[in-house]
């Protein structure tokens, strides 16, 4: 049975003779003096110090640790389910003066009071399906070392179990499940664009590697690009073959006709090139005359006939006919 602190209070007069109060077992003396102010002294007051000191009346008051218990509800993360809580400890009175001036009468409820607030601080951190670790928690942070309250009381010794109902229980394990569902479809989420970016990336990386390999292999030439062919596919020699031939006619045709423009377009007078150039053009007008192209004017056409003999070659004089002497 829980004892309330304050056992009871004594008028006291100087007259007639009392004998002085006495402080049983486990029991303090506070003394409330003419002036209203109490006073606990560590040493009982003698007859004399009763006498002269003139205390108006006296608390007997219980000091010793009693044990109390009481049941609640405690939230778990989320404040949506709750934990069934028996929390059980001791309390008892380290400040008698402070228990009267309080006029503390239900010690366990005041302590009750004062419990809640850190215990639900303590149980928020984790889920319903965590009981013994919340249990661990609140030994660790609340039931290491005595609380003094404010009132006068003392608490120690405070041990708290935690249970969830069948209920509570069932939805504690629903909503877990899907909490685990909804982390696995945010890693595979998280997975797949992590891979998609990978992929991307080595696309890049790809289509750059290519990029800077034909740069080189366009760089170089028709020569590069046959041997390609051929370093991919060795049977397609005559192929790079035919290749490298049908660009050098191509080529050889493309500077034959833009000469042949040039020429045309009275450009180019061959009496006005010095014997090399004159040599290349000589050539590329056979080549076009096999083929039965018209090369140039005739203007100059006559032109090049009035061009220098080469030595050991007959020239003929200006307005003569071939043979003709002098």
């Amino acid at each position: 049975m829980i004892r309330g602190p304050v056992l009871e209070r004594k008028e006291l007069r100087r007259l007639p003779f009392q004998r002085r109060p006495i402080a049983e077992p486990g029991t303090r003396l506070v003394f409330q003096m003419s002036s209203g102010q109490l006073v606990a002294p560590t040493h009982p007051y003698t007859t004399g110090d009763v006498w002269w000191r003139g205390p108006r009346a006296v608390y007997v008051v219980y000091t010793s640790p009693q044990p109390a218990y009481f049941a609640c509800t405690l939230p778990c993360a989320g404040d949506t389910l709750f934990f069934d809580a028996a929390v059980r400890f001791s309390f008892a009175v380290a400040d008698p003066v402070s228990v009267v001036r309080e006029q503390v009468s239900d010690p366990v409820a005041d302590c009750r009071r004062y419990l809640m607030e850190p215990l639900r601080a303590v149980t928020r951190r984790f889920t319903a399906m965590q009981p013994e670790a919340a249990e661990r928690a609140i030994r660790s942070t609340l039931a290491d070392a005595p609380t003094d309250l404010a009132n006068g009381l003392r608490i120690s010794e405070l041990r708290c179990e935690l249970t969830i109902n069948a209920e509570q229980g069932g939805i504690a394990k629903d909503l877990e499940i899907q909490t685990l569902r909804q982390q696995l479809a945010m890693r595979t989420e998280t997975d797949r664009i992590a891979l998609t970016k990978l992929n991307q990336d080595a696309d890049l990386a790809r289509h750059r590697e290519r990029a800077a390999f034909h740069e080189r292999l366009l760089s170089g030439g028709g020569a590069a690009l046959a041997g390609s062919i051929v370093a991919q596919d060795p049977t397609k020699a005559t192929e790079a073959a035919n290749f490298m031939i049908a660009l050098y006619d191509q080529d050889q045709k493309l500077a034959v006709e833009a000469l042949k423009v040039i020429m045309e377009g009275d450009q180019i007078r061959l009496g006005e090139m010095d014997g090399a150039v004159q040599a290349v053009v000589e050539r590329f007008k056979g080549m076009i005359t096999q083929g039965g192209g018209q090369l140039m004017p005739n203007r100059a056409v006559g032109e090049l006939s009035n061009a220098p003999a080469r030595d050991g070659e007959a020239g003929s004089p200006p307005g003569g006919e071939a043979g003709e002497q002098p």
